[in-house]
């Protein structure tokens, strides 16, 4: 099996992907922050350096003093759905490269596109669930979510993306 994966022409931008991820999550962790999600993913997708966002603890960059689980949630989505999806295996070194050039890429494609502010459906492999899951649960901690609550942010975003591929 290979981890190569490009995205199909009907794939939408990892960022709406993440931003739509995180927002289910933050509905799950912490819904009275859906009012002011829109305006702090808006901002979240201004930036350039969306992984470089502060530390919980400190100002999330644009005047609010305080730690939001959105804030988390946008961070960790983003950095595990582009450690995950879009970088995929890419990063492991030039000799294992060429050896998957040869093999078909697994593509990542819409199931199910996700209108209405919903995020899509992306039909993804059991392994790739997990690598996603995982991904974003270690992004999750480190920005500060105790494990508990980091799980559930892993777990609504992966639920709130994944659509077995052989289901399909």
């Amino acid at each position: 099996m290979t981890d190569r994966i490009e995205r199909s022409d009907a794939a939408p931008p990892a960022v709406d992907v993440a931003v739509a991820a995180a927002r289910v999550a933050v509905a799950r962790l912490a819904p009275e922050e859906l009012a002011v999600f829109d305006e702090l993913a808006a901002e979240w997708r201004r930036r350039p350096e969306r992984v470089r966002w502060s530390a919980p603890g400190r100002s999330v960059g644009f005047g609010v003093e305080t730690v939001l689980v959105t804030e988390v949630a946008l961070q960790a989505a983003g950095q595990a759905v582009a450690e995950v999806l879009v970088l995929g295996g890419a990063l492991l070194g030039r000799r294992w490269w060429r050896r998957r050039q040869s093999e078909p890429p697994v593509v990542v494609g819409v199931v199910e596109p996700g209108e209405g502010g919903k995020p899509p459906r992306l039909a993804l492999t059991a392994e790739q669930a997990r690598r996603l899951r995982y991904a974003c649960r270690q992004h999750a901690t480190a920005l500060g979510l105790d494990a508990a609550r980091a799980r559930v942010l892993a777990d609504a975003v992966v639920g709130a993306l994944h659509l077995d591929s052989e289901a399909t």
